[in-house]
């Protein structure tokens, strides 16, 4: 019975992709553009640019297809399988008769992941005291939700692949979804808003939905380098433009149909939120800074000023928290990535946020030195004697220039200075970080010399 129903899913996710590729027809290539500009002499907002090209022949998915696909979804097709133990870990969360016992009995039933739940209870991130040495140890010293946060997560890790599958590269994904989980519990650890382990499993499953669109929909197209799940807004609306529906709605009804709690699946609702907007659960508004700021570093071209200007601005978090989250989550997720079997990169993914602080340490050294240039020209009349009234609006006008520039100095000083000690000496990170240190030093004395005496 459960192979014939395995045949059924098999062959009726093979018909459903060949009527949509049978739909769609021309080759696309989808590419993404951020175009970032910090003006730090205006009042201007950051301008974000998402470009997305395709084929103008390409139609629309019809509306049958979006129902077809949510339908299949919510009653469990091309969907994957969740372990028995999985599918009980869920339960649990909603259980008031489940024992602290009754999960560990459980969990022991799997050998493997019973010894990597226990490797994981070492890990700095999870940790509460001494040495894990056995589940029921475990059970003790990490806690009921905890524990059952870390057998979830690698439970649902192994029921996808690795590698790079089509368009997905799976590694990268998971990579970027733990930086997202980690900061997500950092910010609910901080700011007392939700449930630190709530917050973890919410934003480690908030695009997995993505996993199941393209393993239904993508899977064997050639045509597509790759998607950037950073710029939210413009890949929703092209999933939605050409599938008929996007991967948040099937990643809501995934959950679900695995009976996740309702406060983690209505996450997959909300993006671009902030504590201020009315509605907006305070766990998807942890989850949606956390999607945000991780794009420091799980985005190639992201720029260094924008996370920490949209955390400020739109959810009023300071650059002071931004700093040592970031600090310590390099470490935290080295921690939990060979649990969940994957590679370490720490040195490598410090080295990718550094030059990003390194290049906007550059454009704010640039803006220092075209205000010095202009007051320079504008500063004195023709026989070298300032303008009075000429002078003070200059004056003014240099001050709050050296303010802001030095405003979004300080993050990229402190984040170097707190990594730095985290680093082996002469490697190349450490290096990056005490140029960069040294440059913050250079720029402070040229924006000493702004505000005229």
């Amino acid at each position: 019975m459960v192979a014939a129903s395995t045949r059924w899913r098999a062959r009726s996710t093979c018909l459903l992709g060949m009527a949509i590729l049978t739909w769609l027809q021309g080759n696309r290539k989808i590419t993404f553009q951020t175009n970032n500009l910090l003006c730090l002499s205006s009042k201007k907002a950051l301008n974000i640019k998402v470009i997305l090209h395709t084929a103008d022949n390409i139609p629309t998915m019809p509306q049958r297809y979006r129902e077809e696909i949510l339908a299949r979804i919510r009653n469990g097709y091309s969907l994957p399988v969740l372990s028995p133990v999985a599918v009980r870990l869920i339960e649990m969360a909603s259980s008031e008769t489940c024992s602290v016992q009754d999960m560990a009995c459980l969990i022991e039933q799997d050998q493997s992941l019973a010894v990597r739940v226990v490797n994981l209870s070492n890990a700095a991130f999870f940790r509460t005291g001494e040495q894990v040495s056995s589940i029921d140890h475990a059970v003790q010293r990490v806690g009921f939700n905890r524990l059952r946060v870390m057998a979830l997560t690698l439970s649902l890790r192994d029921i996808f692949p690795m590698g790079k599958v089509g368009p997905v590269d799976y590694e990268e994904f998971w990579r970027a979804s733990l930086y997202r989980a980690v900061f997500a519990k950092s910010l609910a650890a901080r700011l007392g808003t939700c449930n630190p382990d709530e917050a973890f499993l919410s934003a480690l499953t908030l695009e997995v939905g993505f996993l199941i669109f393209t393993d239904m929909l993508l899977k064997d197209r050639r045509d597509i380098e790759r998607f950037d799940l950073h710029h939210l807004d413009a890949l929703l609306a092209w999933e939605t433009k050409h599938y008929g529906v996007n991967h948040r709605e099937i990643g809501e009804e995934a959950l679900r149909y695995w009976g996740f709690p309702e406060e983690i699946v209505e996450c997959q609702r909300y993006y671009h939120v902030g504590f201020r907007d009315e509605g907006a659960p305070q766990l998807a508004a942890v989850c949606d800074i956390a999607r945000s700021f991780s794009s420091i570093v799980n985005e190639k071209t992201a720029s260094w000023h924008i996370p920490f200007y949209e955390a400020k601005t739109v959810y009023g978090i300071e650059s002071d928290l931004l700093v040592r989250m970031l600090s310590t989550a390099f470490d935290e997720v080295q921690d939990i990535s060979m649990s969940l079997k994957l590679v370490r990169s720490r040195d490598k993914d410090i080295m990718a946020v550094l030059q990003k602080a390194q290049e906007a340490l550059k454009g704010l050294a640039a803006s220092a030195e075209q205000w010095h240039a202009y007051a320079v020209k504008r500063v004195a009349n023709g026989n070298g004697t300032p303008v009075e009234k000429e002078f003070l609006v200059l004056k003014r006008r240099l001050r709050h220039a050296a303010g802001e520039i030095k405003e979004a100095m300080r993050p990229i000083h402190d984040f170097a200075y707190i990594i730095k000690g985290s680093l082996d000496r002469m490697t190349g990170p450490c290096v990056c970080a005490e140029t960069i240190i040294a440059e913050c030093g250079k720029l402070n004395r040229t924006l000493a010399l702004l505000p005229m005496k």
